[in-house]
Formats: structure tokens, C-alpha cells, sequence
């Protein structure tokens, strides 16, 4: 017998891509969450969605949470390998640590975009290591076989993020001006600003 599915508290789903987030107060975190228990079926009241929607404006850290999709990527891969509270809080930290790293201080929308990636590539690329290990305990050769072929495959991604960090980095060095965006007819430089370590002095 097939046990039926349980149904999951938007609330409590939503709850763990905000942990890391600070841009949002309590009363609206409360009332996201209301609003979420009221718009979670086939036909939403227009003004609470309405209301939804005003909360997400006035709120932009909620929403990031809530759209955090790399964030909930990594945390799913991490529960594939069922571990303890510590172990599990302790693995998404380190991605954590690593995105920041990665970005730096004053890092441009696209550097920003791509440390997450590699984030996300060296827990899928840990995650297939454990499990080459343990068929490789097991001594079992398709296992062996199958979990090895993941972790190249892994290893390839997590290069790949990498090398596009680095080059776009390169890029922004030699020619800060490819790197710019169209914002309401306004040319946007989105590559690192970094402050001038000698600025002059005025009189």
C-alpha cells in the first residue's frame, strides 16, 4: 500500500529559504504567511492575491527567500544524504560561506549569479562523492560505475562555474564596458566596484 501524500505547510516551506534573510520585519513576515495560507488553493481570492503582492514589494528580502531556488536546490540534495540537524545546517553553511567567497565584496548581479552556481555544483559534487564511496564499500561494480560517472559528470559542472567566473572576471578587468545592461534606456555598468585605494585629496 502506497502511503498518501502529505500535505505541505506553504509556511513551514517557505520558513527554511528565509532563515538567512534579515530585509524584511516580523509583522510583515506574519502577514506574508497569512496571506500565503489564504492563496493556497485553485481559487484565490484577486484582493488577497492583491495584498500578497503589495507585501512582496514593500518586502524584497521575503520574496528573495521565497525565490531563493538554488538555496532549496542545495537543501534538497543535502537531504538526500538524510543527515543529522548539525550535519545538514553545518553543509548548507559551508555552500553559504563558499557563494560569499566567491562573490566578494561589491560583486556585480552576474558574479553574483555565478558564485551561487558553483555553490550549488560543489554540494552536487560532495553529495556524488559520498555515494561513490559507499559503492565502492560495498564493492559493488555497477554502483561503482554508475556513482563514478556522476562525479565526473559533477566535477565537469563545477569546472565549468569556475572557468565562467574567471573569465568574466578577466572581462570586466580588460573591458569594464561589456558588462553593461540597458536599464530604462541607461547604460548600467554591472561589473565589481572596487573603491579607489589612493583617492586624491582635495584642498
Amino acid at each position: 500500500m502506497t502511503k498518501p501524500k502529505k500535505k505541505i505547510d506553504p509556511a513551514v516551506a517557505i520558513a527554511g529559504s528565509l532563515i538567512s534573510s534579515s530585509d524584511f520585519n516580523a509583522d510583515a513576515l506574519r502577514t506574508f504567511f497569512d496571506l500565503v495560507s489564504r492563496t493556497d488553493h485553485d481559487r484565490p481570492d484577486p484582493l488577497d492575491l492583491l495584498a500578497l503582492e503589495d507585501v512582496l514589494i514593500s518586502n524584497p528580502g521575503i520574496w528573495r527567500g521565497v525565490a531563493d531556488l538554488a538555496g532549496r536546490g542545495i537543501n534538497l540534495m543535502i537531504d538526500q544524504l538524510n543527515p543529522s540537524p548539525s550535519v545538514r545546517l553545518s553543509l548548507r553553511r559551508g555552500a553559504d560561506e563558499l557563494r560569499a567567497a566567491l562573490a566578494g565584496i561589491g560583486a556585480s548581479p552576474l558574479e553574483n549569479v555565478l558564485a551561487e552556481q558553483i555553490s550549488v555544483c560543489w554540494v552536487r559534487l560532495r553529495i556524488f562523492e559520498v555515494w561513490h564511496i559507499n559503492a565502492t564499500a560495498k564493492g559493488d561494480p555497477v554502483l561503482i560505475k554508475f556513482w563514478d560517472a556522476r562525479v565526473t559528470s559533477a566535477q565537469h559542472r563545477f569546472l565549468a562555474a569556475c572557468e565562467s567566473l574567471a573569465r568574466i572576471r578577466r572581462l570586466a578587468a580588460r573591458t569594464p564596458q561589456l558588462l553593461q545592461i540597458n536599464v530604462g534606456g541607461q547604460q548600467i555598468n554591472v561589473a565589481r566596484t572596487t573603491p579607489d585605494p589612493d583617492p586624491p585629496l582635495h584642498p
